[in-house]
């Protein structure tokens, strides 16, 4: 068995690049971090099968994104650290409370809902109410992420790549 010169360069450079895989999961960990005040509200105002659409909204707006920042690799890091600004406004929630009263009005539209003149009548009782009310507030609540994201992008573009440079192969 031959050894190894140690003198001897290196056939091929190997450089790991671990950072790709990481960066759905920081915009997951953000998008978890962005749960807590939607899903309070949210069950606080719902009942029965109405909860089962939330959940399976969340879900789907959890996945949409993973996919979005394994799509758009490049800007999956300014589209965590955007979602995780977000995350920060929930002290804060106006951003939240305005993206919920629209989703709901959008929801109850042509029947009497909780905000019409007659009064709360109806609460978020149906699965579609759920979803549908649980998918609007999530997309108007990552429309900003996006525009956050995109402007992160643009004034400080060494974030954007910070994980694309080379590496020293001392490292």
């Amino acid at each position: 068995m031959e050894s190894a010169n140690p003198y001897q360069s290196p056939r091929a450079i190997q450089r790991k690049v671990h950072g790709a895989r990481g960066r759905p999961s920081r915009w997951l960990i953000a998008f978890l971090i962005n749960l807590p005040l939607p899903v309070v509200l949210g069950i606080g105002s719902s009942e029965g099968a109405a909860i089962f659409g939330m959940v399976l909204g969340i879900v789907a707006l959890g996945v949409a994104g993973w996919t979005f920042c394994v799509v758009a690799l490049r800007f999956s890091n300014c589209f965590a650290l955007a979602t995780g600004i977000l995350a920060i406004s929930q002290f804060f929630p106006v951003l939240q409370f305005i993206a919920g009263l629209i989703a709901i009005e959008l929801v109850f539209i042509g029947r009497p809902g909780p905000f019409m003149e007659e009064g709360p009548t109806t609460e978020l009782v149906t699965f579609t109410d759920g979803l549908f009310t649980t998918l609007i507030t999530g997309i108007l609540l990552a429309i900003p992420a996006v525009l956050l994201g995109l402007f992160l992008r643009y004034v400080w573009p060494g974030y954007a790549r910070r994980e694309q440079r080379p590496r020293s192969l001392s490292h």
